[in-house]
């Protein structure tokens, strides 16, 4: 095997797994939207679902990135090796990964803090109930 044969199969290898982990994170950014969706609609038992779902694809990912450690340790080296196209290629797909896990984030820290006004708002219904009236 030359070694152009080798920068070749390390690079198609690298661009399949961050394109697989990409279409990942797409996936977990649809589920992220609609978590939000039924966070604000108040539904529990579709909410255990989507969380299900995306506790699957995040197992994919940890695989995805077992995977990846290879080209991580060896990334100083092999970057050099790669031509300019490639390395363009490998860094939007790298950015991109970035993008769509700030937006998942984002949005987690969105419904963290509007779970925390239900609840708070659920602990001030029943502090604020005079014992009796109603009950």
């Amino acid at each position: 095997m030359t070694d152009d044969t080798y920068e070749d199969d390390w690079a198609d290898g690298l661009i399949e797994l961050l394109d697989h982990q990409r279409h990942i994170y797409y996936e977990l950014r649809e589920l992220s939207e609609r978590q939000a969706e039924l966070v604000a609609a108040g539904e529990a038992a579709s909410l255990l679902n989507i969380l299900s779902q995306r506790q699957q694809l995040i197992e994919q990912l940890a695989q995805i990135s077992g995977r990846i450690e290879p080209f991580r340790r060896d990334w100083p080296t092999a970057w050099g090796t790669l031509d300019a196209d490639t390395q363009t290629r490998v860094q939007a797909l790298i950015n991109h990964v970035h993008e769509l896990l700030d937006s998942i984030v984002t949005q987690d820290g969105r419904d963290r803090a509007s779970l925390r006004g239900d609840e708070a708002g659920a602990a001030n219904d029943t502090t604020s109930r005079t014992p009796g009236a109603g009950d």
